[in-house]
């Protein structure tokens, strides 16, 4: 059976029953990606906190408490600050700071509602008010 790459687009072989996304050739570009990412993580300090700062914020939003323009919103922001970041107006320690002081004010932002079971065993109401 003859299929598509899907990465590189280039028709491949399959001679199995198992249906492949993936050439063989790109069959481990996957790894490859995930460990030219993990480098560039670790060598720029910018794109650490960048990428643990995001996977907070995707968090709240796969969570259902951020919502999806609130994340868009960050994420110009941080294009905002990482542009001046490269140009010098600021610092690698302000560009940290800023990422901790909005990821603080979007956590106090949420209102977090307490599930009736919660508030039953603390008594805030009692089961013949439901």
């Amino acid at each position: 059976m003859e299929l598509m790459c899907s990465y590189c687009g280039k028709p491949f072989a399959c001679y199995d029953n198992y249906v492949r996304r993936y050439c063989p050739e790109c069959q481990g570009s996957g790894k490859r990606h995930a460990a030219q990412f993990k480098e560039r993580r670790n060598s720029d300090p910018v794109v650490d906190i960048y990428a643990s700062q995001y996977g907070k914020r995707h968090t709240l939003y796969r969570n259902g408490k951020m919502t999806k323009d609130a994340l868009d919103e960050w994420r110009h922001q941080v294009r905002i600050r990482r542009h001046e970041l490269s140009t010098g107006k600021i610092t690698v320690e302000d560009f940290r700071v800023w990422c901790d002081e909005t990821l603080k004010l979007t956590k106090a932002s949420i209102k977090t509602e307490v599930p009736q079971a919660a508030k039953r065993a603390t008594g805030i109401i009692s089961i013949k008010q439901q």
